[in-house]
């Protein structure tokens, strides 16, 4: 698809109250096959945001060089 856009409709996956670890398994799966099907532009919810930030946060702490979010096509 050209155009994905990702609702707020995912459970919070980060509550281990409200989701088993193999519900987290399937909708990280799920959200993984949503996040690469966009061709041109992908509209990211919360939780993406919220996985980004985990993820650059981590790799600060460790050392690792940091890139960013780019619109457009790579060059």
């Amino acid at each position: 698809w050209d155009i994905v856009v990702l609702e707020e409709d995912f459970p919070d996956l980060f509550d281990d109250e409200k989701i088993s670890p193999e519900q987290r398994v399937d909708e990280l799966n799920l959200l993984y096959v949503a996040t690469t099907r966009a061709k041109q532009h992908l509209v990211v919810n919360g939780i993406v945001q919220t996985i980004v930030r985990l993820v650059h946060s981590k790799a600060k702490k460790a050392g690792m060089p940091q890139g960013g979010v780019t619109s457009g096509a790579p060059a």
